[in-house]
């Protein structure tokens, strides 16, 4: 089997998100059993077109694995793959997908199905009543980073970019061959207008991409470096690997990941700001020096909120920032560490200006990084600040 390291995107990675992997169950052979009684297996004595989809997708891609295709009595167009045991996977089709699509349609969706076993998204961490808000969104974020993977394998699977595209657009539309006319531009433009309007912001609460994004995705990966490894094209690919998903990461940020970025950036700001006050008063006064601190640090808009906010909490000032500070902080500890640790490097050269002791200032430092989940020394670096 050729590599799969082409094929996969470079942000469906738990690492990625800081989110670990999860336990794969040894077998499901009680699934199977299910699927026997209620099911119809897909063979070419009983479904012959049904079943040469399949083996054109399984052929494509040489899985060291068993495969068995099922059929489910389901309206709706749908797919999901099952690990059965060590050496099985099952791959089943609702009758309302195999009604709606043509064989070489069906070998996409039997590729991507069987993309995820591939790809270990069993392992990926599913969705927790208990979670808070910002790992939920990075779950979706990686969910929808699992889908581009398994639509590229899906891809290699089928005859033709115009069967994958064809197929892609029934699902979305709900609606067979006899009433669509393939025009790639013309659907495309949707996802220019959403660009324009500055995307789509419950997209970060979906757990796939919206279709107008997995298409242009799967345009760029048919010009792909990897793309043309996997099919043993010699020619300079005008995409290389690492421009790919850079492609396909602006395209998220453009129509629909932006959203998720906008409120780990805002979580991030108001942990900076709440932090920076706590220093500046932290010896219970807010002196003309420390104010001229918060105007140079966060500028003059914010500064002069938060100087008004204290001002007008009066002995409850410390309190009132201390809450702020702490429903912040929660918010932020979801952000990429990257991020949260060059927060902290700015509020240890801060700390050098700010009042109180250096046992006060040290103590501060040490108690954001804690909450902002890092694990690290803290230290209270040199800044000139006049």
């Amino acid at each position: 089997m050729k590599s799969l390291a082409a094929l996969r995107y470079s942000h469906d990675d738990p690492d990625r998100f800081e989110l670990e992997r999860v336990p794969v169950a040894d077998s499901n052979l009680s699934v199977r059993a299910s699927l026997l009684a209620n099911a119809v297996r897909i063979s070419p004595q009983i479904f012959p077109d049904l079943a040469r989809a399949v083996s054109f997708a399984i052929d494509r891609v040489d899985a060291p694995v068993e495969i068995e295709s099922f059929v489910t009595s389901n309206p709706d167009p749908n797919a999901h793959c099952i690990r059965i045991d060590e050496h099985r996977v099952g791959i089943v089709l609702t009758s309302g997908l195999v009604g709606l699509l043509k064989s070489a349609e069906i070998s996409f969706v039997v590729g991507h199905e069987l993309g995820h076993h591939l790809f270990e998204h069993a392992g990926h961490p599913n969705l927790r009543p208990e979670m808070d808000d910002g790992e939920r969104l990075r779950v979706l974020a990686l969910r929808r980073a699992a889908e581009i993977s398994a639509d590229r394998l899906g891809f290699v699977c089928s005859p033709s970019f115009e069967d994958v595209f064809r197929g892609m657009l029934k699902v979305a539309a709900g609606l067979s061959d006899a009433h669509i006319r393939l025009d790639l531009n013309e659907y495309l433009t949707q996802m220019r207008e959403l660009e324009t309007l500055a995307g789509h912001n419950d997209a970060i609460y979906d757990t796939h991409p919206m279709f107008p994004l997995r298409v242009r995705a799967l345009l760029w990966f048919s010009m792909s470096e990897g793309y043309y490894h996997w099919t043993d094209n010699r020619r300079a690919a005008p995409i290389s690997a690492e421009k790919l998903d850079q492609r396909v990461a602006e395209d998220f940020d453009g129509v629909s990941g932006f959203g998720l970025s906008h409120l780990q950036s805002s979580a991030l700001r108001s942990a900076k700001i709440w932090s920076i006050v706590t220093l500046a008063t932290i010896d219970g006064r807010l002196t003309k020096r420390e104010q001229s601190l918060l105007h140079a640090v966060l500028g003059t808009e914010e500064s002069s909120k938060a100087i008004r906010f204290v001002t007008s909490c009066g002995n409850d000032a410390p309190r009132a920032v201390a809450t702020k500070l702490r429903g912040a902080l929660q918010a932020a500890a979801d952000a990429p560490e990257k991020q949260r640790v060059e927060l902290i490097e700015e509020l240890e050269r801060v700390a050098s200006a700010s009042g109180g002791t250096d046992e006060q200032r040290l103590q501060v430092l040490f108690e954001v990084s804690r909450d902002l989940k890092l694990d690290r020394d803290v230290r209270i670096r040199p800044w000139n600040f006049c």
